[in-house]
């Protein structure tokens, strides 16, 4: 059978054929094929829920609070997003924000 001697973009050479490079994700799903620079490389096509992509990877989502601590992953709705997870003493949460007790 006839063997290949170079691929186009997206695939690699594997034992004389070209075999369709597939990236690894840590928190998401794979880039594949031109998406996937090198086989076995690091690229994220998509995240899992909590997670965001940022420089080609999947990072965990942290919201700001300025009255306590910013919710994280599933509970923050955008990277950055004014979202609070838990308020500080004397303050309590009210939809997603922390306001002072009366």
């Amino acid at each position: 059978s006839a063997k290949c001697a170079a691929c186009l973009p997206g695939f690699s050479l594997e034992d004389g054929k070209c075999v369709k490079n597939k990236c690894h994700c840590d928190h998401g799903v794979g880039s594949t094929g031109a998406e996937c620079a090198a086989r076995d490389g690091r690229k994220c096509a998509s995240c899992d829920e909590g997670y965001y992509v940022s420089d080609l990877e999947c990072k965990l989502k942290v919201c700001v609070c300025e009255a306590g601590e910013g919710a994280t992953a599933k509970e923050c709705i955008q990277h950055g997003a004014l979202v609070c997870g838990k308020c500080k003493d004397g303050f309590s949460k009210l939809a997603t924000l922390c306001l002072p007790n009366e």
